[in-house]
């Protein structure tokens, strides 16, 4: 009997396990009357849930993770033994990284990905500027700063500035059922009572969700460290509102000025009498921010020069500026998005004034500009995409000419993700914000900047809400696309994410071995303690390791209980990445549970991104196929000579602008098709042909 296991790796967007290895088993089993050697008969299907590796459990319970097996046998007609049959396997990963479809869940993903450019960002970098040297270390430590800086101090100042706007104004129901209007007078008892209860709930709730947090010591090191800084700002919250209770009136009095004067270019007895109370605080923590964003742009201006000075060439593609911008864009619009909603909030007499949000956010001009460049990049490239459909272009044969010269042009040429203005109008939008501070700052001395300053002022929420309906039209109008495109950067982000932030380069793959590493905060509350709670929290790629084990757990588990004769791994987009990276570091195990004469394992990859967006910008962690022994096509007279592979076909659509070719037709075998996107490559024609022929 001749038996053959299939396991289908899922791309992105995949909300339950079963709908990949369905696309494949229809594809497998048509019966078009022209598969009679691929088709066999329907035996069983079962739905099963396998155990987690121990390292992901939780209080003591195992986790679990879903599987489907699609069987299908031909019977000996005289015997009734089974002659041959094939075994489909889905594996699930995607409630690793998923997230739903409801608006909720859209901002989240939206959260995620914002969050999730540090990776990115800290991975080029190392790859990027590599060396030892002087200017390498500092590019590296810069660009990890600028990213930290965002995912910290802003974003926290933020967060406090925020929720406690609203928490003050809950607070303010019962002093006006016990006072009356007279809880809001100023300078009246209950005012000046009101506001004190005001400062410290929101100062202490800050301090006290960051130290919950840190003391808890769960969460991988960005988590721990956003709400080191949320503890922080929770502290300046209480000494710019109320410093003389702790004595620091002194102190903190020149550092109000300086932050007053940076904001406002008011006097301090001025700005207090026209900003009283926590809009006055506020607008001091909006100084505070100010210069946050001032430090992100120092250190991407010192990215930038230390990177020109530099006397060797970059190792890869820098995307350490852009990604840079792409993350301050995101974060700027969100951050837009809840101050506008605030506005239509009921303020409950907090003094909350259009013109204070306005003048915090009249860097919106700046994303404008940076929108309009993309949508203007993105419409070029989806145009020439257009050149597809016409003349040789529409031939997928003419991709791989001459051994793949060409192959290289064509990918970029139509390639969304690096399209070169699209990266031009990410690197700008921090040198567009600060122009339009500056050109704030320097109002007063030239009229028609004075002007430009008003329409900005006048107009920052109304662009706001444009911005947010033109969003919510696309989005609604381009679910699919909008959800597709989140979802991919979403898993590529995962697959970048490093738990702990900062690892060696030693020879675990997934750095897990590596130190635990701990905020400066947790460092002074648990420096001298013996069990240290972050030790708990996860470390190096975590969650590229517990997809890996999860895949690892169902590839035993089927060897061990199938006994196949051959296995085959069919793989799509992101699920590519996965399947290539786990044959390279875990196959040489699998094989020893494989008959001798199996000569290796086969892999057919679908619109991959292995090459054009892994390797082009993350070389280290993904070096090429020439540079992976593992996957060289195995040897059948010596197997120490080769790789695991007994094949590896590689099928791209010739305008998929995630995945493309991944060499130049030798190896692994190259099959472009004829262009019709970057999803439902299962059940394209072109593609089903060629999947029956190899799996067949």
């Amino acid at each position: 009997m001749a038996k053959q296991v299939i396991i289908v790796v899922h791309g992105v967007g995949v909300k339950q396990a079963g709908v990949s290895s369905d696309l494949l088993a229809a594809a497998l089993q048509d019966d078009d009357g022209k598969n009679e050697k691929t088709r066999l008969p329907p035996h069983s299907s079962d739905d099963f849930v396998l155990l987690e590796s121990e390292t992901y459990d939780s209080s003591g319970k195992a986790s679990t993770f879903p599987a489907r097996v699609r069987r299908y046998r031909s019977y000996e007609k005289d015997k009734g033994t089974v002659k041959e049959e094939r075994v489909i396997a889905d594996f699930f990963w995607g409630d690793v990284t998923a997230f739903g479809s409801g608006i909720v869940d859209v901002v989240l993903a939206y959260f995620k990905v914002a969050m999730g450019l540090s990776h990115a960002i800290r991975e080029n970098a190392k790859d990027v500027y590599p060396g030892n040297n002087c200017e390498d270390r500092w590019i590296g430590r810069f660009a990890r700063g600028a990213a930290l800086t965002i995912h910290g101090p802003i974003i926290a100042l933020n967060i406090v500035m925020l929720l406690g706007l609203l928490f003050a104004a809950v607070l303010q129901v019962v002093p006006f059922a016990v006072w009356g209007a007279e809880a809001f007078v100023l300078d009246k008892p209950a005012a000046v009572i009101l506001l004190r209860v005001q400062i410290a709930a929101v100062g202490l709730a800050a301090i006290a969700a960051g130290y919950f947090v840190l003391r808890q010591g769960r969460g991988a090191f960005l988590y721990r460290h956003l709400f080191t800084w949320i503890a922080l700002c929770g502290v300046a919250f209480l000494l710019l509102g109320s410093p003389e209770l702790f004595g620091f009136r002194n102190v903190v009095a020149p550092i109000e000025s300086l932050l007053v004067k940076l904001e406002t270019g008011m006097r301090l007895d001025d700005f207090k009498l026209t900003y009283p109370g926590l809009l006055g605080i506020g607008w001091r923590m909006l100084a505070l921010m100010s210069v946050a964003w001032l430090v992100v742009f120092f250190q991407v201006l010192l990215v930038w020069v230390l990177g020109f000075i530099r006397r060797n060439k970059p190792q890869a593609p820098n995307l350490i500026v852009p990604a840079l911008g792409l993350m301050s864009l995101l974060w700027f619009l969100l951050i837009a998005a809840l101050w506008a909603a605030v506005l239509k909030l009921p303020s409950y007499n907090l003094g909350l004034k259009t013109e204070a949000v306005a003048a915090g956010l009249v860097a919106i001009g700046a994303a404008v500009i940076v929108l309009v460049w993309l949508a203007v990049a993105a419409f070029l490239v989806l145009r020439r995409k257009s050149e597809l459909t016409r003349g040789e272009f529409a031939e997928p044969s003419f991709y791989m000419d001459n051994s793949g010269a060409s192959a290289d042009e064509y990918a970029n040429r139509y390639r969304l993700l690096v399209a070169s203005r699209m990266l031009t109008a990410l690197s700008i939008f921090l040198p567009l914000v600060f122009a339009t501070f500056a050109l704030v700052a320097f109002s007063s001395d030239v009229g028609w900047v004075g002007k430009m300053k008003a329409v900005l002022e006048d107009w920052t929420i109304a662009i706001i809400f444009v911005i947010l309906a033109v969003g919510s039209l696309l989005v609604y109008s381009l679910r699919a696309e909008f959800a597709a495109g989140l979802g991919i950067l979403a898993d590529v982000l995962a697959y970048l994410n490093n738990g702990s932030w900062m690892s060696g380069r030693a020879g675990d793959p997934y750095k897990s071995n590596e130190p635990p590493r701990q905020t400066w905060l947790e460092g002074l509350f648990f420096e001298n303690k013996v069990n240290l709670p972050f030790k708990e929290s996860p470390r190096g790629y975590w969650l590229r390791r517990r997809i890996h084990d999860r895949l690892d757990v169902l590839i035993r588990t089927l060897i061990r209980d199938e006994k196949p004769d051959r296995l085959d791994i069919v793989s799509h987009s992101q699920g590519t990445m996965i399947a290539i990276d786990l044959i390279d570091i875990r196959g040489k195990d699998w094989l020893k549970g494989l008959p001798a004469d199996s000569g290796g394992i086969g892999l057919v990859t679908m619109g991959s991104p292995y090459t054009h967006l892994y390797g082009h910008y993350f070389p280290s962690s993904f070096p090429s196929v020439a540079n992976r022994p593992h996957l060289k096509k195995a040897n059948p007279v010596d197997p120490t000579k080769g790789g695991l592979l007994r094949d590896w076909l590689n099928i791209f659509r010739i305008d998929d602008f995630v995945g493309t070719h991944i060499g130049k037709g030798d190896w692994p075998r190259e099959f472009p098709v004829v262009p019709n996107g970057h999803t439902n490559y299962w059940v394209d024609r072109g593609v089903v042909a060629k999947l029956r022929e190899f799996l067949g």
